[in-house]
């Protein structure tokens, strides 16, 4: 049985693409959404992760998202001192853009979106393709 919450998040300078999957590699959402890559963007985030997890009753989460430039680091450093999260044993992968673009070409065919990639990069953290 899942218990873990993956939360694939792909960042831009502007907004941040997100995907949430268990550790199974169900797939949480119908598709990725968007929120503003800045302080309310954030917030947002945890609260929306905090409903995900009662919603599925997972116990921990795990953070996967792409080293962007320092827009990566920012929004690590709010959801890793989240004390809302903390409950939830949260973990970050900080992932090479390289790895990510590596990782997607088992995936034929899919766009270069920011949408993909949100569900590419929770796919490698959870370690399963589907």
């Amino acid at each position: 049985m899942p218990n873990t919450l993956i939360v694939g998040i792909d960042i831009s300078s502007q907004s941040n693409s997100i995907f949430f999957i268990d550790d199974a590699g169900n797939h949480l959402l119908k598709k990725p959404f968007s929120l503003p890559n800045d302080q309310q963007g954030a917030n947002e985030l945890i609260q929306r992760v905090i409903h995900c997890l009662n919603q599925y009753n997972l116990s921990c989460v795990k953070f996967g998202m792409e080293a962007t430039s320092h827009y990566t680091w920012h929004l690590h450093l709010h959801l890793a001192s989240s004390s809302e999260l903390l409950p939830y044993k949260p973990t970050f992968y900080v992932l090479n853009p390289s790895i990510v673009k590596g990782f997607k070409k088992i995936y034929t065919f899919l766009p270069k979106t920011d949408n993909i990639d949100a569900i590419v990069i929770a796919s490698i953290v959870s370690g399963s393709v589907n």
